[in-house]
């Protein structure tokens, strides 16, 4: 579930940029945040270059998110694959992609 954690956090961080009254915007950007892609939705949520910077000076937050960007919703139900308590660290361990993340939401 610590996958979803990540995804929540990217929707909130959407949410943030979204303005009180604000007409959707087109559906092709809507779709995109309906979504359980992380790496979509980073995109959506803007911080594609705000991640960059974050990994260029935190070599453990580009491992952790290495192995989080890989989470879908399928791989919870996998016996084999990414590792549950790596993720878990990955996402809120120290250096997490959680940690990061909380700035923007």
């Amino acid at each position: 579930m610590a996958g979803l954690v990540v995804e929540c956090a990217l929707k909130s961080a959407i949410a943030r940029k979204t303005q009180r009254r604000e007409f959707p915007p087109k559906p092709t950007v809507v779709s995109g945040m309906y979504v359980h892609d992380l790496n979509k939705l980073l995109m959506v949520a803007g911080l594609e270059s705000a991640l960059d910077t974050g990994v260029a000076s935190n070599p453990a937050l580009k491992t952790n998110w290495s192995l989080v960007k890989d989470w879908t919703v399928e791989s919870r139900y996998l016996a084999i694959g990414l590792n549950g308590e790596e993720l878990y660290r990955a996402v809120a361990g120290r250096n997490g992609v959680l940690g990061w993340l909380r700035q923007y939401w």
